[in-house]
């Protein structure tokens, strides 16, 4: 197996009972495997950040925080976003990073009904995009604003975000 192109022979033990957690589905629900899971990322992190460069740690940083994300880890994810951001911008690495970094970070507000945090999110999260003609990113935005509108029940307003995100996609 391979790991950001390094052997992970020695990392496989760690990476297996996060798989296991992950397929179960016991990421949030079970204190022990949650616990479990901390620990051996946090191991999997610490051993791995001296032995690829930042841009591959970032990387692989990000899947992890998505990885929790999705299977309600939000405070770990958080933290990690939060790592990653100070990778970037110590190896000036922003332009590669921030976007993703800032639609996790909204997600994660959002799927917490911090509404207002997460839009201020995306709105930073689609300046960036719009910098970068980033027309996937822009259109992940628009779909997430208008998520959040149809949440408050502003429907109009959520139709105008979704038309705004199909046209992006459709502007490829």
């Amino acid at each position: 197996e391979s790991l950001g192109g390094l052997k992970a022979k020695r990392f496989l033990p760690s990476l297996k009972l996060i798989r296991k957690e992950i397929s179960a589905g016991k990421l949030a629900s079970d204190k022990n495997l949650s616990v479990d899971l901390h620990s051996n990322l946090d191991l999997i992190i610490t051993r791995l950040e001296p032995e690829v460069t930042p841009k591959k740690f970032a990387s692989l940083l990000l899947s992890f925080a998505e990885i929790c994300t999705r299977h309600g880890e939000s405070d770990l994810a958080s933290s990690i976003y939060t790592r990653v951001l100070a990778i970037a911008h110590k190896n000036q690495l922003q332009k590669n990073f921030l976007g993703r970094t800032l639609f996790g970070q909204s997600v994660i507000s959002s799927n917490q009904a911090k509404f207002k945090d997460s839009v201020s999110l995306l709105r930073k999260e689609k300046q960036h995009f719009y910098e970068e003609n980033d027309k996937n990113g822009l259109a992940e935005c628009y779909n997430n604003l208008g998520t959040i509108e149809a949440e408050k029940g502003n429907s109009k307003n959520a139709l105008n975000y979704l038309q705004s995100a199909m046209e992006n996609l459709a502007g490829r």
